[in-house]
């Protein structure tokens, strides 16, 4: 059987939840103060299917599994959450230092060629821009991880 997908683990997760807690979790899921924001439009009336596509379209597949368990946690569904989370099926997470400290160990040269990759002069981040994007949960701290390793480096 192929792996389930992210999408398909948040609907069972909330295809199991009572009608009253599927509407809890609905007003959770409005009731968000972080970006980006649902629309009240895109919650009000649907069901869980619609729900989930929404969650994976609004915050990406593991945005959405993390918003998913943080609101089933929120409602008083752990147990939900807790066999949400133990899935198969969260993909790996790329470390923020990791990365800053392969491109940036070096200094800017060795860190552009051990980035290169097999196919030519393409970068690393350049052929697995998409990838990478996708992976990312939380902008800020790359950001300033970035921001910390370009001063770091400038200073020397």
């Amino acid at each position: 059987m192929p792996p389930r997908t992210i999408k398909a683990a948040i609907q069972d997760a909330l295809e199991d939840l009572t009608e009253k807690k599927f509407k809890k979790f609905c007003a959770a899921l409005l009731d968000r103060r972080g970006e980006p924001r649902v629309k009240r439009s895109s919650v009000e009336g649907q069901d869980y299917i619609t729900i989930a596509q929404v969650l994976v379209s609004t915050f990406t597949e593991s945005g959405a599994l993390r918003i998913t368990l943080e609101l089933l946690r929120e409602i008083d569904c752990s147990e939900e959450a807790q066999r949400l989370g133990e899935l198969p099926h969260e993909p790996k997470r790329i470390s923020i230092i990791s990365i800053s400290q392969s491109i940036f160990a070096h200094g800017p040269s060795a860190g552009a060629s051990a980035g290169r990759t097999m196919s030519g002069d393409r970068h690393f981040v350049d052929t697995h821009r998409t990838a990478l994007i996708q992976r990312v949960s939380t902008v800020p701290p790359l950001l300033d991880e970035l921001n910390y390793s370009h001063h770091r480096k400038n200073s020397f």
